[in-house]
């Protein structure tokens, strides 16, 4: 009789084996993945590695080329700003800046009716900060 109750219980420990190898088997936060969880990770896993693999051997050394050229322009462009600036008197720079001065009442307006038209309600008041003796 023990002999046969050993190997029912074999045979279940086999039954439940067998079966979660192929389902795999849930219960609560304990989980074991069977062929098919496996298998499905397994081609995530490798689509991931050869998405970085790409990013890593291509794009990667793509945009530090691109970075590296539009480093390369900016230099020429600020050399050739500069030696214009040597060369030109005080006027003709003040001339060439690209800066304009707007009203404060102007830029309050702009920015008050653009809130508006998006149903914002902006409530601005002008103040001054201290940073020890100097205004900022």
């Amino acid at each position: 009789m023990k002999k046969l109750l050993i190997l029912i219980l074999i045979a279940l420990v086999l039954v439940l084996t067998v079966f979660t190898i192929i389902n795999g088997i849930h219960i609560g936060n304990f989980s074991v993945l069977g062929i098919k969880e496996i298998q499905n990770a397994n081609a995530t896993l490798e689509k991931d590695v050869t998405e970085a693999t790409k990013l890593a051997s291509f794009t990667f050394p793509n945009k530090v080329s691109e970075l590296n050229a539009s480093m390369k322009k900016l230099e020429e462009q600020k050399t050739a700003y500069e030696d214009m600036v040597a060369v030109s008197n005080t006027g003709d720079v003040q001339t060439a800046s690209q800066l304009s001065n707007y009203n404060l009442d102007f830029l309050w307006t702009e920015i008050g009716t653009h809130a508006t038209s998006v149903g914002v309600n902006i409530n601005m008041a002008l103040t001054q900060r201290y940073r020890g003796t100097k205004r900022i």
